[in-house]
């Protein structure tokens, strides 16, 4: 294991830089740019969406931020300023993306549906910006491209169980990670623990880094209660997981393992590899139980 890998956990950069993006994509500025994407209905033409796109930002949120970042020099908010600025570099991929939602977008603010329409708008936004080739610098390499097979694994699991009973709980971050983690891990470059997914979820997942009040979630603070939360089901007396699936979710998740072939798998644990997957699986069936009772919202956790 990478003796740096706490590091992958650490994107308070990034969330401060987003949390500015939204100050001025949504509560300063959006009102303008969602009235100029009103009046193209009903066509969806990208290249008039790059054009209202293209004024937004050279008439307001860039003279804006520019602003901030003349009356923040040389110091640490004036820098954040700077890299927020750079995330608008390109209004053609942005009116691209846009442009995949454009119907939702302007119709739900046509009909004065303001909810919808800024969690739309952000959705859009905050993606877009999360996979600007800009968040390698920001984040360090390869931050975006784990961001992305997360993301589309999220997607997977989510369409697979569109018709469970309990089709919410694959909406919660808490209840999807650890199938995320055993689903995807192999894809992934310096992700070992749920809380490690976590981390990427609550960094980049538009729906959970910002809530519709533009508040900016404590994540710090709720990664660790997470990690917390995982460890303490497993130290109860009175859950329904045996010691072995026990053993096999500490293994998975919480402890560091060298890589090893499957003959020194059984020769160091003494059962196969093969065995410790099934106790496994069996294992996350049993938590993703325990953890469904936190499907209401990320703050209940």
């Amino acid at each position: 294991m990478n003796n740096n890998t706490s590091q992958i956990y650490n994107f308070n950069r990034w969330i401060l830089i987003k949390k500015r993006l939204n100050q001025v994509c949504m509560r300063q500025y959006s009102d303008d740019l969602l009235d100029c994407l009103k009046t193209l209905l009903p066509e969806n033409d990208v290249e008039m969406i790059e054009v209202c796109i293209k004024t937004w930002i050279n008439q307001q949120v860039g003279p804006a931020i520019t602003h901030k970042i003349k009356n923040n020099m040389s110091t640490k908010n004036g820098d954040l300023w700077a890299d927020t600025l750079t995330l608008f570099s390109e209004p053609k991929k942005m009116a691209k993306a846009i442009s995949y939602s454009y119907q939702d977008i302007a119709t739900a603010w046509k009909e004065n549906n303001q909810d919808k329409a800024y969690r739309y708008l952000w959705t859009v936004l905050s993606r877009h910006f999360s996979n600007m080739r800009h968040i390698s610098e920001i984040c360090g390499p390869h931050k975006s491209k784990n961001w992305m097979i997360i993301e589309r694994c999220i997607r997977e699991i989510q369409m697979e169980n569109i018709d469970s009973e309990k089709v919410e709980n694959f909406k919660n971050p808490v209840f999807i990670a650890p199938l995320v983690l055993e689903r995807c891990q192999s894809k992934l470059r310096d992700i070992e623990t749920v809380k490690a997914i976590l981390s990427y979820i609550y960094a980049f997942s538009p729906q959970e880094s910002i809530d519709l009040d533009f508040k900016l979630f404590d994540y710090t603070t709720h990664t660790r209660t997470i990690a917390d939360l995982l460890m303490e089901y497993l130290e109860q007396d009175n859950t329904t997981l045996t010691y072995d699936e026990k053993e096999a979710i500490q293994l998975k998740y919480f402890k560091e393992i060298r890589p090893m072939t499957d003959k020194q798998f059984m020769e160091e644990r003494g059962y196969s590899r093969s065995t410790h997957k099934n106790r496994l699986k069996s294992a996350l069936k049993k938590l993703n139980i325990y953890l469904s009772k936190y499907v209401t919202g990320v703050e209940n956790v």
